[in-house]
């Protein structure tokens, strides 16, 4: 492994700013570098017990190439790399990792990137591309949770739902101001499946972001529909069906949110031409749908069986059920 430093008054490249790999510009030249028994800090992650090679490393100016090779490690909370094995490049800045493929000890991840965005400085993204292909495999979520916080922020989370294991396939490719997400395929426990495609736009703004996204299958199961029935609805003389399968087009505008498509179950059909709502200071709904009901006794203990009919409705008021209402 070579290491030397360019005389001070070498000019850095034109990229050079976003890299800031050192005043004095830095060169890394080696075929092998082993690591053993390493231990590696950055930002709260600690990893000890570090090992593995990065092969053909150069850095040089505004330049990396490096593979990285059966490398693993720990972290003080019990995140294991157990192997880890990509190609990272950075050349006229664009910034690559190739074909990275990650294995923890409950899970399997594959990641594929192209982005123009710095990976030592994010403090200018306006105008800055992406490409990703993420895959996950994983027996549990909790391994997302270390990360995310997802029981914070989703209060319906359980710990048997965490639990669940889960796979993802995803393609997303623009910027951060038009964000289109080519395919996202999540399947949880062999049960709930979301199948969708969309864009986003304005994503770091949240008062100005607006998304679309096509369903082209979104399964929800029974044990997922109690746990919303239960939070939303306080009649427990309804029982809710054994799945529901959607597909339609949702799309958002800062309060203002809106869904078409077709909603089925062992309960019937409905066919949603416009939902929308406006969750404004005084909460606005409007729908117009059409249904075709089936077996209506499984859900509630009532004589009738099947119904049909169609509905145009506007709710207005902070509680849906006891807003002011129009039913046509």
């Amino acid at each position: 492994c070579i290491l030397s430093s360019a005389p001070p008054n070498a000019a850095p490249s034109s990229s050079y700013k976003e890299m800031k790999w050192g005043k004095s510009l830095w060169r890394v030249d080696g075929k092998v570098l082993e690591l053993n028994d390493f231990i590696i800090v950055a930002d709260s992650l600690r990893f000890s017990e570090v090992n593995g090679r990065i092969v053909n490393l150069r850095l040089d100016q505004d330049i990396l190439n490096a593979e990285i090779k059966k490398f693993r490690g720990k972290d003080s909370e019990g995140f294991e790399i157990v192997e880890l094995d990509a190609v990272l490049n950075q050349e006229s800045g664009l910034f690559t990792i190739g074909d990275l493929r990650l294995r923890t000890a409950i899970a399997e991840y594959k990641v594929n990137l192209s982005t123009n965005i710095s990976p030592t400085n994010y403090q200018d993204l306006d105008g800055k591309s992406i490409t990703l292909g993420l895959d996950i495999k994983s027996n549990s979520l909790y391994e997302i949770e270390s990360f995310f916080s997802l029981m914070d922020r989703y209060d319906f989370l359980s710990k048997d739902l965490m639990n669940g294991g889960f796979k993802l396939h995803s393609q997303i490719s623009g910027d951060l101001n038009n964000l289109n997400i080519e395919h996202f395929n999540f399947l949880y426990s062999d049960s709930l499946q979301i199948i969708a495609r969309g864009i986003i736009k304005e994503l770091m703004e949240p008062d100005s972001q607006e998304m679309e996204f096509q369903f082209d299958r979104l399964m929800i199961p029974k044990s997922l529909l109690e746990i919303a029935w239960d939070k939303l609805i306080t009649d427990s003389s309804f029982s809710v069906p054994d799945y529901l399968l959607v597909d339609g087009v949702y799309n958002s505008s800062k309060a203002e949110h809106n869904f078409s498509g077709n909603i089925e179950s062992n309960a019937g059909e409905i066919k949603v031409q416009q939902a929308s709502a406006n969750l404004g200071s005084i909460p606005d709904y409007n729908l117009r749908a059409s249904a075709n009901l089936l077996h209506l006794h499984t859900i509630q203990d009532i004589d009738l069986d099947n119904i049909a009919f169609r509905m145009n409705a506007r709710f207005k008021g902070e509680n849906i059920f006891t807003a002011d209402a129009f039913i046509d």
